[in-house]
């Protein structure tokens, strides 16, 4: 397969390493969502020389027309977004099946006891959004990112496992959020379909999310685990503490059995098919929007 796309890296996705395993696809042109100047020249021939086309864009759109893609010419084109050919696909299905990559699994539990709420990001539209809007769970909050403290190097990582980088920031900022009790977790959009999944990483570090985004997030992730941050606002101080506390034994209780029935059965329905020598992208395709409806459910 010809990969056009200059964030990939072999080992570091799940979706662009498995069709690109598959030697029925070697003909094919994958276009991902960071295309060079000489990618969307070779996008724009694709208009015109009927070659087999594969989309990937699973950013939100409304951010950047650099992550629009001509559904038109594609066999196929993984994304959230509801276009012709569209196979439903989200950041948050590509974390869970690339296992290990952008998170680790049952995390090991800090030595010293957990306490306050993080938030970790390095976008500074979500923080002056979020102090404007939650202004009093704002000044309780330690912030991690670019634009206030760094996030620490996780040393134990190469004190016990030299396969894992420490420069990672995955890794560092898992480490980070696991010696809080509950952290802030802003999803990048609300547009129609996204679902970045924020909240896995710091459930899998035994961390009380505190989320924000689509209303549809509970079709992911189970309810139980996540406090949406609306509702925690609205709490006083003490039925805060009570909530995360509550919500804290429930993550414990769940044992690393964090997503719905749903989610779990699309993920098996995405790998069976990719896992195909013969892709069925038709299959793919039908079968994936009647999913993303139950998804987008309310």
């Amino acid at each position: 397969m010809i990969i056009h796309d200059i964030s990939f890296q072999h080992g570091n996705t799940y979706l662009t390493d498995k069709l690109n395993e598959n030697k029925y696809l070697f003909n094919h042109h994958f276009y991902g969502d960071h295309l060079s100047i000489r990618d969307k020249v070779s996008l724009i021939k694709r208009f015109y020389d009927g070659s087999n086309v594969i989309l990937y864009s699973i950013e939100a759109q409304e951010h950047s027309l650099r992550y629009k893609r001509p559904s038109q010419i594609a066999n196929s084109y993984f994304t959230h977004i509801k276009t012709k050919n569209s196979i439903y696909y989200t950041i948050f299905f590509e974390e869970a099946l690339a296992s290990g990559v952008f998170y680790q699994c049952n995390y090991a539990k800090p030595e010293k006891e957990k306490s306050g709420i993080v938030l970790i990001t390095s976008n500074n539209a979500k923080i002056a959004k979020f102090k404007n809007a939650y202004e009093d769970v704002f000044t309780e909050t330690d912030l991690y990112g670019f634009f206030s403290k760094n996030v620490p190097k996780n040393k134990s990582f190469i004190e016990s496992d030299d396969s894992l980088n420490s420069k990672d920031f995955y890794n560092d900022a898992q480490f980070l959020t696991s010696q809080y009790t509950a952290t802030i977790c802003l999803d990048n959009s609300l547009e129609n379909g996204y679902f970045q999944g924020t909240p896995m990483m710091h459930l899998n570090a035994g961390t009380v999310p505190i989320y924000y985004g689509p209303s549809y997030w509970k079709n992911f992730i189970q309810h139980s685990l996540v406090i949406e941050l609306d509702i925690y606002a609205r709490l006083s101080k003490r039925k805060r503490i009570d909530e995360v506390k509550r919500v804290s034994e429930k993550i414990e209780d769940a044992q690393g059995n964090f997503l719905t029935d749903l989610s779990l059965e699309y993920l098996d329905f995405l790998k069976g098919s990719l896992n195909s020598d013969h892709i069925d992208f038709h299959n793919m395709i039908k079968r994936s929007n009647g999913y993303r409806n139950k998804f987008l459910k309310i």
